[in-house]
């Protein structure tokens, strides 16, 4: 969540912070606040929500075109 190296970021629920401070051994949050927190989640999962990085896709894309080998390159007793 809330990253910017990946395709497609999740928004943080505005109370992400108290159910990750009650994970790391923190106070538990009350039922209410950790309900709006992964009801929120829950929304900002869905694609049309999420923050899009297409610099990050493009520079995968073009990692990827510059590791592909070409099969020609490899040749089985056959003509390239």
């Amino acid at each position: 969540m809330a990253t910017r190296n990946t395709p497609d970021s999740i928004k943080l629920p505005a109370p992400w912070a108290a159910v990750a401070a009650y994970a790391r051994g923190g106070p538990q949050p009350a039922r209410a606040l950790a309900q709006q927190a992964f009801d929120e989640l829950l929304i900002n999962l869905r694609l049309e929500n999420c923050v899009f990085f297409p610099g990050v896709v493009n520079n995968r894309a073009r990692l990827v075109a510059l590791t592909t080998v070409s099969f020609p390159a490899y040749n089985y007793g056959g003509s390239p």
